[in-house]
């Protein structure tokens, strides 16, 4: 084998593994979006919804909103849960037997990410 090639492969499984890092960290996270909760309907099951949005409710957002957003819907009655992503916020909530009676989709207060924005975060996120 020749030693000169080395290097040369070790660069290349590098870059690989780097460039395989941005794609995770720009696809790793539930998008949250409009079309997401347009397919969360009344009667689904808790774990209908989580399978639907990608994952348990939680912040998702591929970047850092500027600022301190704090936003709370509030229903008369059942357990809220949300879901926050770049594309805005879900708000689901549910009865005592987990089924959903009610939801709102809030679109992002914040304004959409740029590349270099969402590069930038994934790259502090390591």
């Amino acid at each position: 084998m020749n030693m000169s090639m080395l290097p040369l492969g070790r660069s290349i499984v590098v870059m690989f593994l780097v460039i395989l890092g941005f794609v995770a960290g720009f696809l790793g996270n539930p998008a949250i979006e409009k079309a997401d909760f347009e397919r969360i309907k009344i009667g689904m099951k808790d774990s209908d919804v989580h399978r639907v949005l990608g994952g348990p409710p939680g912040n998702y957002p591929t970047f850092q909103p500027p600022g301190f957003f704090h936003i709370k819907s509030v229903r008369p009655k059942g357990t809220q849960k949300k879901w926050t992503g770049d594309g805005g916020i879900i708000f689901v909530w549910f009865d005592d037997n987990g089924v959903v009676i009610d939801m709102e989709f809030d679109p992002a207060p914040w304004p959409a990410p740029t590349l270099i924005s969402r590069i930038k975060s994934v790259l502090d996120s390591w």
